[in-house]
């Protein structure tokens, strides 16, 4: 790496070679190492299917399937209170947790974050003008975790 960094500066024909050859041996390396993250994914999920891993049966317990609620529907509209801890939702995760939050009644979300100000800032600036039928329901809280 610190070879790399160093060619990164204007380069004769000879030191071009060399780092061409740097980036190919760099770029080989990072599609090995994925196409070892792959096998060993598709792996493991052979060897859950053949020991009868039920993730599917899980997945549709916890979280629903065709119309019908599930675990976390049903805890969700029983809550009294709501909190996320270190908000940080993953894009694709989004909009399944804003359904679920918008099915709670009307009981209060407590967004915690390391501080007060950081709380309120995404309480205030991130989710309210997102989801203003949330909004009210928003309590920022500022404590570590």
């Amino acid at each position: 790496m610190e070879e790399l960094a160093r060619l990164k500066r204007p380069l004769s024909s000879f030191d071009g070679m060399k780092h061409e050859a740097l980036e190919r041996s760099a770029d080989k390396q990072i599609l090995d190492a994925k196409i070892v993250t792959a096998a060993l994914f598709l792996e493991r999920e052979g060897n859950a299917r053949k020991t009868s891993f039920l993730f599917d049966k899980y997945i549709r317990a916890i979280w629903g399937h065709q119309g019908q609620a599930g675990y976390a529907e049903k805890v969700n509209q029983e809550a009294e209170q709501i909190w996320v801890i270190g908000y940080s939702f993953d894009r694709h995760d989004r909009k399944a947790l804003i359904e679920l939050l918008r099915k709670s009644g009307d009981c209060p979300i407590f967004i915690q974050n390391r501080t007060k100000e950081e709380a309120r800032r995404i309480c205030d600036e991130e989710l309210a003008p997102r989801y203003s039928d949330l909004a009210f329901r928003l309590r920022p809280i500022g404590k570590p975790f």
